[in-house]
């Protein structure tokens, strides 16, 4: 009998750890504000992190049915003026203690709005 009550105390530790775990993993990320992006990367860092970040807002709104809006952001950004990209950084600048991809998210939809 003894036995049985420590598999059962066994198995129940396991799932409580197991519980943990996983309940750790789903925690959300640290999210980056544009203080960290503008001050705690370098140059290279900064241009790549902002071009990932746009590349993935122009593949959400092709897959999405929205070609124009994918056209649009590239354009914005990746243009000859590269407006988007004078916008992010005047942004970033002025609010460093938002989240990054939320003044990202929100700079793209007024430059490029849904179809």
């Amino acid at each position: 009998m003894r036995r049985g009550i420590l598999r059962r105390e066994e198995m129940t530790m396991k799932r409580i750890t197991a519980t943990l775990i996983m309940a750790l993993i789903a925690t959300p990320v640290y999210a980056m504000t544009a203080g960290d992006v503008l001050d705690k990367m370098t140059e290279k860092e900064r241009a790549g992190y902002l071009a990932g970040a746009v590349e993935m807002a122009m593949y959400l709104a092709a897959t999405a049915g929205q070609a124009q809006k994918s056209e649009c952001i590239s354009g914005w950004y990746f243009g000859r003026d590269a407006r988007g990209q004078a916008q992010i950084v005047a942004a970033f600048t002025r609010y460093k203690d938002k989240p990054a991809v939320a003044l990202m998210n929100a700079l793209i939809s007024k430059a490029c709005p849904a179809n």
